[in-house]
């Protein structure tokens, strides 16, 4: 991956987008037309553009929709002279820039980089190779890298094969958006993105009802970039985004009935997702993620069992963490009791560390875990957990009063 900061230097003799590579330029290739929403990511903006302008493949366009941003943007999108087209008037959100950039632009191949992510070297003549020997595709996606603030990659997110019903049951979006390519055809099917936050999301979802074909790449086709200004972590947005795509979902007209039956433990599985978009280093994060549990239960009371499975089988991937966590916290805790003087065996057995940690790990063992939501479920046992811990031995207290 080359240097994701690196700025582009724009000189009259530097290569035009459209006019880069004499192989290219005798075959006769689709145009990819992708928009960039932003507003205020001035001081990301110039390398995500230089991932675009520097692919090597000749025929795209570069269309930058600017929601009225107050810092250097403007400044920058100027500099880039008619190498880019661009707009800036304020709008409700990225749905509303992306959906205008894509009817502004011409091309049979459609995607959006958001103004702080970047695309791989060859991520666009990789992905138009991909659905030109793929004629019956509609969206291809790959694997997704993230970055930090600088520009050093942390780790690539592999996505798996598209599954609806583990979408809709799971609320799980699957495709990391910056590594997709969609095809024109199918967006004007679909009518577009819905105009509310998770519309990539959303999209993936009216995309497969409408009989649209994902297939995956293995290759690495972009990088998103991790930032504590991502508006994708705001609560207020995340947690409304995802439950109300999922209700949307089941408001489709002569939705299939195999998906029918899935309302009420998606509807569940949505406010646990939420959780794993919360901070458990924040306090402020622990009162929410108990209204989300409650949520979950009210939606579908039946939903427990797959909500011990989430919880449990997070010790197989955190044992190291959260073994010793639980050590610490069951030792803490029998102790308290055993001042008491008056708390049964039973409930020192519960809190004995070694035994609490070893029948989570069997239970995981046990328990068929979803491996896209082992994020979500590492957030659930830390809520969960430790909580459950306190107030069971806050109660025996009580009650031996």
């Amino acid at each position: 991956m080359r240097d994701p900061l690196k700025q582009s230097v724009d000189t009259p003799g530097a290569r035009s987008v459209n006019a880069r590579d004499s192989t290219q330029s005798q075959v006769k290739l689709p145009l990819v037309s992708v928009v960039v929403p932003c507003k205020d990511r001035a001081i990301w903006l110039r390398p995500t553009i230089y991932s675009i302008l520097d692919q090597d493949y000749a025929n795209l366009e570069c269309i930058v929709i600017d929601g009225g941003s107050t810092d250097e943007t403007l400044e920058i999108l100027k500099s880039y002279g008619g190498r880019i087209s661009w707009r800036s008037r304020p709008d409700r959100g990225p749905f509303d820039a992306i959906n205008e950039g894509w009817q502004l632009g011409s091309g049979e191949i459609l995607a959006w980089l958001n103004a702080d992510d970047v695309w791989e070297d060859g991520a666009v003549s990789k992905a138009v190779s991909f659905l030109l020997d793929h004629p019956g595709v509609d969206v291809v996606y790959g694997s997704c890298g993230v970055i930090d603030e600088l520009g050093i990659e942390k780790y690539v997110m592999e996505p798996r094969d598209w599954n609806l019903r583990e979408a809709v049951l799971n609320c799980d979006h699957i495709i990391f958006q910056p590594a997709a390519f969609m095809k024109r055809r199918i967006l004007e099917k679909v009518a577009w993105l819905y105009p509310a936050w998770n519309h990539d999301h959303d999209l993936w979802l009216r995309i497969a009802l409408a009989g649209g074909v994902f297939k995956r790449t293995p290759e690495v086709l972009a990088h998103a970039r991790d930032h504590p200004y991502n508006a994708g972590f705001v609560p207020s947005l995340f947690i409304e985004g995802k439950v109300g795509l999922t209700r949307r979902f089941f408001e489709t007209p002569l939705l299939p009935k195999e998906l029918q039956t899935l309302k009420k433990r998606s509807i569940s599985n949505a406010y646990l997702r939420c959780i794993y978009y919360l901070s458990p280093r924040k306090l402020r994060s622990w009162p929410l993620s108990l209204k989300l549990l409650a949520k979950a239960a009210a939606a579908d009371p039946f939903n427990l069992p797959h909500l011990s499975n989430e919880i449990v089988s997070t010790g197989l991937t955190q044992v190291p963490v959260i073994g010793p966590l639980i050590g610490m916290t069951s030792r803490f805790v029998t102790r308290a009791l055993r001042s008491a003087k008056r708390a049964p065996r039973v409930v020192l057995a519960l809190f004995t560390g070694t035994p609490f940690a070893a029948v989570s790990i069997a239970l995981g063992v046990a328990a068929a875990s979803n491996p896209s939501s082992v994020e979500a479920a590492s957030a659930i046992f830390f809520y969960v957990s430790i909580p459950l811990i306190l107030l069971l031995a806050l109660n025996e207290l009580k009650r031996q009063k």
